[in-house]
C-alpha cells in the first residue's frame, strides 16, 4: 500500500523548524557562491571557509555563461546582503541540524506486504501528466510560456534535479498534456519499509528564451539541493528525505522570492511495492500555484518502472 500526500507531514514541529533553518543556510551558501562567481575579489570564498562553501562555489562556476547572465540581475540586487549571508552561515557552524534522535527501527517488510521481483519494480517514476493554466498571469493579452523544474529526494535523502519541462502558449483555462517522466528514484537505496519519496516543483513564467531559463533553473536547483542534502548528512535515516525536501523547499522559495510561483512539495510513502492501482497511483495534482497574478496546477502520478 502507499500513502499519497502533498507534504511531508511525518515531520514534527521541531523537525520542520530544523529543516527550515537548514534551508536558510542552504540559500545563504548558494547566494554566497553566486556572489563569488560574480566578483571573486569583492566576495571571497577561501581561507577558513568550510568545505561546503568551497564546494558550492565550485558548483556555481559550472553554470554556463548565458544562464549565469540571466541570474546576474538577481545576484546584483542582493549584493548588499553579503554580510548577512556570511552571518547565517557562521551562525550555523557547530549547530545540530540533524533533526531528532532516530526512531525505532523499521521492519524489513510490513505485515502482509508481498515483495515483487526486483527486475520488474526497482524504480519509482514521477510522471507529469499535464499543466493546467487556471488563470493566465498578468498583464493578460498575450499567452504564458512556462518552465517547470524540480528536485527529487529519494528514500535515502539523496537529491537529483528533475527533467525540466518547457511548455508555451497558455491562455486562461487551458490544459496542455505533458505525459513525460519528470524523474526516477531507486527503490534499492534503502533496505527497509516504509520508503518516502518526495519532489519539490518549481514553476517559472519565462520572459526570454525558454532553454536559457531552464538551464538557469536547473543550475540553481542543483546548488540549492546539494547544500540542503549536505546539511542533513547525519540526520536519522527515517526522517532524512522529509528533512532534505523541506530544506530544499525553503531555500528555493527564499531564492526566488515572493513574486514568483511558490515551490510546492509532493510526497509518497510506500509500505511495500504496491501503489493504489498496483503499478501506479491515481491521477494527482498539486494545490493551486499562484504567482504574477496567475494560477496553475500540475497534474502528476507515481508509477513503478524497471531499470538497471
Amino acid at each position: 500500500m502507499a500513502s499519497e500526500t502533498r507534504n511531508s507531514s511525518c515531520l514534527s514541529v521541531k523537525e520542520r523548524r530544523e529543516a527550515r533553518r537548514a534551508g536558510e543556510v542552504s540559500y545563504a551558501l548558494t547566494m554566497k557562491a553566486l556572489l563569488h562567481r560574480l566578483d571573486p575579489k569583492a566576495f571571497p570564498v577561501g581561507g577558513d571557509a568550510s568545505p561546503i562553501e568551497a564546494k558550492a562555489a565550485k558548483m556555481a562556476k559550472t553554470i554556463k555563461p548565458r544562464a549565469f547572465a540571466k541570474l546576474q540581475p538577481l545576484i546584483e540586487n542582493r549584493t548588499h546582503q553579503a554580510a548577512e549571508f556570511s552571518r547565517v552561515i557562521d551562525s550555523a557552524r557547530g549547530l545540530n541540524l540533524r533533526g531528532v534522535v532516530p526512531r525505532a527501527a523499521e521492519t524489513e517488510l510490513p505485515a502482509g506486504a508481498t515483495p515483487q521481483p526486483r527486475s520488474f519494480r526497482n524504480r519509482l517514476e514521477l510522471f507529469i501528466r499535464r499543466l493546467h493554466c487556471v488563470d493566465e498571469t498578468n498583464p493578460e493579452g498575450g499567452s504564458d510560456d512556462m518552465v517547470l523544474g524540480g528536485v527529487l529526494v529519494g528514500a535515502s535523502g539523496k537529491t537529483n534535479v528533475a527533467n525540466t519541462v518547457i511548455k508555451t502558449g497558455f491562455d486562461d483555462g487551458e490544459i496542455k498534456e505533458i505525459n513525460r517522466t519528470f524523474g526516477r528514484y531507486s527503490l534499492k537505496s534503502t533496505s527497509v519499509f516504509p520508503k518516502d519519496f518526495l519532489a519539490v516543483f518549481k514553476l517559472i513564467e519565462s520572459d526570454s528564451i525558454e532553454e536559457i531559463v531552464a538551464a538557469n533553473l536547473e543550475s540553481t536547483l542543483k546548488t540549492l539541493a546539494f547544500t540542503a542534502e549536505i546539511l542533513h548528512t547525519n540526520a536519522p535515516p527515517a526522517q532524512k528525505p522529509a528533512l532534505v525536501a523541506q530544506s530544499v523547499l525553503t531555500s528555493v522559495n527564499l531564492f526566488y522570492g515572493t513574486t514568483h510561483f511558490p515551490a510546492k512539495q509532493v510526497h509518497v510513502s510506500l509500505s511495500g511495492l504496491v501503489l493504489s492501482h498496483d503499478n501506479e497511483s491515481g491521477n494527482l495534482h498539486t494545490p493551486d500555484m499562484r504567482g504574477h497574478g496567475g494560477t496553475y496546477r500540475i497534474g502528476y502520478k507515481w508509477r513503478f518502472a524497471s531499470g538497471a
